[in-house]
């Protein structure tokens, strides 16, 4: 831990990050915390328009985007607030020796795609095509060539317009787009984790947003509801996790490429402190 206490906090986007850093900064001034450093992430470029509050200028340090590998040489007692698409892959945060500078990452907002953003729907869309060049089209008795591609694109059409209308909640997703979701969310997760353990060092993952696991947040008994993969994005991440290492497929590779990348992951969050899930589902 020498020289590492540091904390990144997450959020999703820049205006977030600004609402929060000032907040922040209020609170530790107000309760005695005079010595502490709170940086917000802010654009390379000039217009800030989305991070300035309206009530007057960021009370919060700004630290360029740019810069932000910058944070690790800050004193210790010092915090950042960044979005997640900002710093969860391309940057290492390192102290003096090298190591990862943040020892502790509060993930304070559940992942999810704006309603203009129509990257997961082209995610599906490009899921279903791979599967279909791996595994072709159902032939039906006196289908032609032209009448499979048909099909196909009629499947196509269905991805898109179900995709349009329910870019609601989690859990208003069919099973399989909580799937789907779930590896959406998960990639980014651990690349962002992934600034806290350069060096080989341990750091502390919090999920504070409820929409994590709603009823895990809500547990207080035995007997009390749990979650499962249809109420909570983490155990769907569980879930598929453990599919993609431990299942058993003709192509063994697939299971020790993903064994590679994830299995520490998995392992984490299977242990997760405070999530109350099913086992198995």
């Amino acid at each position: 831990m020498e020289n590492r206490r540091r904390s990144l906090l997450i959020v999703n986007s820049y205006a977030d990050a600004a609402a929060v850093a000032d907040t922040l900064v209020e609170a530790l001034r107000a309760n005695g915390y005079m010595d502490w450093k709170v940086f917000c992430l802010v654009r390379d470029r000039g217009d800030d328009a989305d991070v300035n509050r309206s009530d007057g200028p960021l009370l919060a340090e700004r630290l360029p985007r740019s810069l932000v590998e910058k944070f690790g040489e800050q004193p210790e007692n010092s915090i950042l607030v960044a979005p997640m698409a900002v710093v969860s892959r391309g940057h290492n945060i390192l102290n003096s020796a090298s190591k990862a500078a943040i020892s502790a990452i509060y993930f304070l907002h559940r992942p999810h795609p704006r309603p203009d953003d129509l990257g997961p729907i082209i995610g599906r869309l490009n899921r279903y095509a791979m599967s279909r060049f791996d595994k072709g089209m159902k032939e039906n008795p006196g289908d032609t060539l032209a009448v499979r591609a048909r099909r196909m694109r009629n499947v196509a059409t269905d991805i898109v317009r179900y995709g349009l209308g329910s870019r609601g909640g989690y859990q208003s997703l069919n099973s399989e787009h909580k799937a789907q979701f779930a590896w959406d969310m998960l990639t980014p997760l651990w690349q962002t984790i992934g600034r806290g353990i350069r060096g080989g060092c341990p750091v502390y993952i919090g999920f504070v947003d409820k929409k994590f696991a709603p009823m895990s947040f809500e547990y207080q008994n035995d007997g009390d509801p749990k979650d499962s993969g249809a109420s909570s994005a983490l155990v769907q991440a569980i879930i598929q996790l453990d599919a993609a290492i431990n299942r058993t497929r003709v192509d063994a590779n697939s299971n020790k490429v993903a064994k590679l990348l994830y299995e520490p992951f998995f392992n984490a969050l299977k242990g997760t402190e405070g999530l109350q899930y099913a086992s198995g589902r």
